[in-house]
């Protein structure tokens, strides 16, 4: 329920429903989408890991943070002038979210 929950507050429109058996079920559109952006969050983790960057919490779903140790800010302003948003949470820390549109 909270995994449905969590993608229904990211995604906005979309609705879980509780099934015949009691167990919230989400609709295959919602669920493909969930899988997309989950596989992209993995797919930059693993690829920052394998480049030598620190990225922090072992699990996630559609959101990495990655620790850079003072060059945040450089590196969101690089981004940015590429069409991507990127959160700098502090001098040595940026987080990187995917959406249904990424």
């Amino acid at each position: 329920y909270v995994f449905c929950w969590l993608v229904v507050r990211a995604l906005g429109s979309y609705r879980c429903r509780l099934n015949q058996t009691g167990i919230y079920a989400r609709p295959p559109g919602l669920q493909a989408i969930a899988g997309h952006v989950h596989g992209l969050a993995d797919r930059l983790a693993s690829g920052l890991k394998a480049a030598g960057v620190a990225v922090l919490g072992a699990s996630r779903f559609d959101t990495v943070t990655a620790q850079v140790k003072g060059k945040a800010v450089s590196i969101a302003q690089a981004a940015e002038k590429t069409g991507r948003l990127l959160r700098v949470i502090d001098a040595d820390h940026v987080s990187i979210a995917f959406d249904e549109t990424s």
